[in-house]
């Protein structure tokens, strides 16, 4: 007991006589574990960040795109289909934007209207969603080609060549990142950004009419939405969540691989 005593009036003796070094190393240690800590958690706390913003942005869980299209049966196929909630059919293409500089790609999305239910719901930085086939919003980084509201934007691609009116500028749900825009099948094969319309709007340049006109149907859709029944109860990057989308995803996959088989009969038989 005595030795203990002693111990300790020894120890409160030395800080008593060097504060500043005691103090100095204290700081050192507090700070390094504090830091530890932060960077322990950051992925977490990011992941949870990101499943929030997607989820209250109704980010769709599956994305399909087809070459030859998806029909209106193909579309209702799908919607019957145990597990899916919502099936959103639409338009996904690259296409080209002139300014000063010259001619940049761009990926345009359509849906069939802009409201705070559908699918992948771009976040509104200024403006309004489009109303009018002929008016779109434009991804925020477009800015640094001086594009701005009531402006006009002409698009083309091997489809056509068609302008719209600039209503809106907005964030959307499938760019986390602004660094990055991926690739661009026209042009010099970059991606500067990506425009937004209707379906209406998008249909002239979405759709290739050589296409149409093999399948003999001039209503198709190149992309669709599905959102996935029970699906935002779960944290988007768990192993529920791959394992409930994986169970749908193949539902889908194996019905439209039937309709495409049916589609390639047709148009070889």
């Amino acid at each position: 007991m005595v030795k203990k005593k002693f111990y300790w009036k020894t120890v409160f003796k030395n800080i008593s006589q060097s504060k500043g070094r005691f103090f100095s190393i204290f700081m050192i240690i507090f700070l390094g574990a504090a830091v530890f800590s932060g960077l322990r958690n950051t992925p977490y706390t990011m992941a949870s960040s990101v499943d929030t913003y997607l989820n209250n942005h109704n980010y769709a869980d599956l994305t399909y795109i087809a070459t030859l299209g998806f029909s209106d049966e193909d579309v209702a196929k799908v919607r019957s289909l145990k597990g899916v909630k919502k099936v959103v059919p639409c338009y996904q293409f690259d296409a080209l934007f002139s300014h000063k500089d010259g001619k940049s790609g761009a990926t345009v999305y359509s849906q069939d209207h802009y409201d705070q239910n559908m699918l992948d719901r771009p976040e509104i930085v200024k403006g309004r969603y489009p109303k009018k086939e002929d008016e779109c919003i434009i991804d925020v980084n477009l800015g640094k080609y001086n594009y701005k509201i009531g402006h006009t934007i002409e698009l083309s691609n091997d489809n056509g060549t068609k302008t719209y009116k600039i209503v809106g500028i907005v964030n959307d749900p499938r760019y986390i990142s602004n660094v990055d825009r991926g690739t661009n099948t026209l042009g010099d094969g970059t991606n500067s950004g990506f425009v937004e319309v209707l379906n209406d709007g998008a249909r002239e340049l979405g759709l290739n009419q050589k296409v149409a006109q093999l399948r003999n149907n001039d209503h198709l859709y190149t992309s669709l939405l599905v959102d996935v029944e029970g699906a935002q109860k779960y944290d988007l990057f768990s192993s529920d969540y791959d394992d409930m989308i994986e169970t749908v995803n193949t539902r889908i996959k194996s019905t439209l691989s039937e309709e495409i088989s049916d589609q390639y009969d047709q148009l070889t038989g």
